[in-house]
């Protein structure tokens, strides 16, 4: 997507993206969906960190961020923002908005979330202050922990939790293109 390009750029100047994913061309694969996409790179990932053992603890995160920024440009979900600070919502910087005149989304991206969802419930509430009609959305690679916060849902202001590691991830796509 068009829009898309300076957020795509900006993934691409990430140390890992020209480490790990610019031999692997993220921007010329074959897209089919994002389950496929997201079990293909990070397969491709568990080995490549078992060989390289210099990395750090954001670079799991990079990665994740990485492949959700492709994804949803590959699904045409133009991007409003990315790791920045939102005017008027202050001490919250998302992961990702998607914005247009009937939506406005917060996706928080977590490899793992163990207790960082509370991280993300906190900033739901600050976003949803400003923006009332917001959807805040967390996507994790984490299976039991996505499992254990969808029983919390009622509880919080995040609207909806999603396991990157399954076909749930295209139910993240479709839920973001209603």
């Amino acid at each position: 997507m068009q829009s898309n390009k300076i957020f795509i750029k900006r993934l691409k100047e990430k140390t890992i993206y020209k480490k790990f994913f610019q031999p692997l061309k993220p921007d010329q694969y074959h897209y089919s969906d994002a389950d496929d996409f997201f079990k293909y790179y990070w397969k491709e990932f568990e080995a490549y960190k078992t060989k390289e053992k210099t990395l750090n603890n954001q670079v799991p995160g990079d990665v994740f961020e990485i492949i959700i920024g492709f994804i949803l440009d590959y699904e045409n979900l133009e991007i409003y923002s990315m790791d920045e600070n939102i005017k008027g919502v202050t001490y919250v910087k998302p992961d990702f908005i998607l914005k247009n005149e009937r939506k406005n989304i917060f996706i928080s991206c977590k490899t793992s979330i163990r207790e960082r969802w509370k991280q993300a419930d906190w900033e739901s509430m600050r976003y949803k202050k400003i923006f009332p009609d917001a959807k805040c959305f967390v996507i994790t690679n984490h299976e039991k922990e996505a499992i254990t916060l969808k029983g919390k849902l009622n509880d919080i202001d995040i609207d909806m939790v999603f396991y990157s590691g399954s076909s749930e991830i295209n139910d993240f796509v479709k839920k973001l293109k209603l």
